[in-house]
């Protein structure tokens, strides 16, 4: 519940502290600030809380019977509990304030606290938090979206490649295997010319070596491929197009390189060829 996939925004602050009065001051400021209150008045208290429910904020005194402000640091940091620590106390020497920062607090102030300036490191907490949140919702989105991406196209029944500027395999899905017999880990680093069968050899320099743009960017061609083992060839209807693959860590220039698509045909230009010997043959001649 307390992980950091749980994106759920509160709007809730829990106050620890063992000193009655200064619980009530805070929990008064904070309702009136719109902000929805839990307290606890022992270190120990508050972690039970914070295995139950989801907060924003935790304004936490130090020092306190039953479990200090430092145990309950401890138990946000060390189980992933996405809430943001706000130590409110009167131990401010610079040992104190720079453990507990140290420890996972987000900021530290001292008692008596500043209405206004506690109500602002509140709310820039909060907002930190709900960024935060909105950061993790996104990435998983991003995630989600690259698994079902590489499982279509682990699953495609076409053969789906990039090559670098060279010319070399980069990227394989397993059609490469059940369709030529080659494990991708073969090919990759090899240059695609391994595939290609001689008569192919010049349509494919063509295509995967002239860098286009615009509309002529895409380009399509029939090409005769190498089975492992050189047993046979089959026939590839191929779609690729230049594609940058980002800038190089020296001096940022443009890398480019090939993504393509190479569809097995060789079953159709097969039929097709029967089909225009069936319908073009010679009858006999009658006597």
């Amino acid at each position: 519940m307390n992980a950091l996939t749980d994106t759920k925004i509160c709007n809730t602050v829990l106050i620890v502290d063992d000193e009655p009065g200064q619980l009530d001051s805070l929990s008064e400021l904070m309702t009136l600030s719109g902000y929805e209150v839990n307290t606890a008045s022992s270190g120990n208290e508050a972690i039970k809380l914070l295995q139950e429910n989801l907060y924003d904020t935790i304004l936490l005194d130090l020092n306190m019977p039953n479990g200090s402000g430092y145990d309950v640091i401890d138990h946000v940091v060390d189980n992933g509990v996405h809430v943001k620590v706000i130590v409110v106390s009167g131990n401010t020497d610079f040992d104190s304030t720079r453990n507990a920062l140290k420890q996972g607090a987000y900021d530290f102030l001292k008692k008596p606290y500043v209405p206004d300036e506690l109500l602002a490191t509140v709310k820039n907490a909060t907002s930190k938090k709900q960024l935060e949140l909105a950061n993790v919702t996104i990435h998983q989105k991003l995630e989600e979206s690259e698994h079902l991406h590489r499982f279509i196209v682990d699953h495609s029944p076409d053969i789906v490649f990039m090559l670098d500027k060279e010319g070399r395999f980069t990227f394989l899905n397993n059609t490469v295997y059940q369709t030529l017999g080659f494990d991708k880990n073969e090919l990759l680093g090899e240059h695609y010319s391994k595939l290609v069968s001689n008569p192919s050899q010049d349509q494919a320099k063509y295509v995967f070596t002239e860098r286009r743009t615009g509309q002529r960017k895409s380009n399509n061609v029939e090409l005769k491929l190498k089975c492992k083992d050189d047993s046979e060839y089959r026939y590839f209807d191929t779609t690729s197009m230049s594609v940058d693959l980002g800038n190089d860590n020296i001096h940022g220039n443009p890398i480019q390189g090939t993504y393509g698509v190479a569809r097995d045909v060789t079953e159709k230009k097969q039929a097709l060829s029967w089909n225009w010997v069936d319908t073009y043959w010679i009858a006999p001649v009658p006597m």
